[in-house]
């Protein structure tokens, strides 16, 4: 595959990359993490699918331009990871997201935008992180370790409920 033309490192050096990744499998544990890509521009997804599909623990499972495609793709797989940029065509990000938590209620949603999300913008409660497009692989590794420990939490806490 070609270099991606899209860069998600924030002008960070191949060495801080490099770094990034060995922290991502420090913080990696045995539990697979299912993620659904969504983004409007095609290049951008690519990169993500490719970055994503490098680390250990993850499982791309499938990936979507619009808010229509991300539901329905969202409905058959059932991700724990959804990245979705925060400007979709067809049903806009934030209705995207609130209803792919209606159908996936364990999915934790991370929102991607080229700039920070100015005050006065109104993020729904559903979207639990806001990452810039430019700063992926520096704050990815920490919102992955971030889910895989709520997910133990969960499975942890049903199983004590069963059992208890």
């Amino acid at each position: 595959m070609a270099a991606c033309p899209y860069s998600l490192t924030g002008g960070q050096t191949v060495m801080s990359i490099r770094t990034s990744e060995r922290t991502m499998k420090k913080k990696e544990s045995t539990l697979p993490l299912r993620l659904l890509v969504v983004d409007s521009h095609e290049e951008v997804r690519r990169c993500l699918v490719h970055y994503m599909q490098s680390m250990r623990g993850l499982t791309v499972v499938g990936e979507a331009r619009d808010g229509v495609e991300a539901i329905w793709k969202a409905k058959q797989t059932c991700p724990d990871l959804v990245l979705i940029g925060a400007r979709l065509p067809r049903i806009d990000a934030w209705t995207t997201a609130i209803a792919i938590k209606a159908r996936c209620p364990n999915a934790h949603l991370i929102a991607l935008e080229i700039v920070t999300v100015p005050d006065h913008v109104s993020v729904p409660p559903v979207v639990e992180s806001y990452l810039e497009k430019g700063h992926i692989v520096k704050e990815l590794p920490n919102v992955i370790a971030t889910v895989r420990n709520e997910m133990r939490r969960s499975r942890m806490n049903r199983v004590g409920t069963m059992h208890g």
